[in-house]
């Protein structure tokens, strides 16, 4: 098995909740900084990396809300 380097990822959330209005609001991203996945050039594997392990598309935006009646 290849011996792959240690990957670091900033990832940035935030959640705001405004009880009177009956509304949550979230959203967040992961992998800011766009690290790339280490390769192992091979390609046994999707992408040339470990795509469960590490992340292989790069930054990945997400918002949503909760509403209460």
């Amino acid at each position: 098995m290849p011996r792959v380097s240690a990957q670091h990822y900033i990832d940035i959330a935030f959640s705001l909740d405004l009880e009177r209005a009956g509304v949550s609001l979230y959203g967040g991203v992961n992998n800011v900084l766009d690290n790339d996945p280490p390769t192992l050039g091979s390609s046994q594997q999707q992408a040339n990396t470990y795509p469960s392990t590490y992340d292989a598309l790069g930054p990945e935006f997400f918002l949503g809300a909760r509403v209460r009646f």
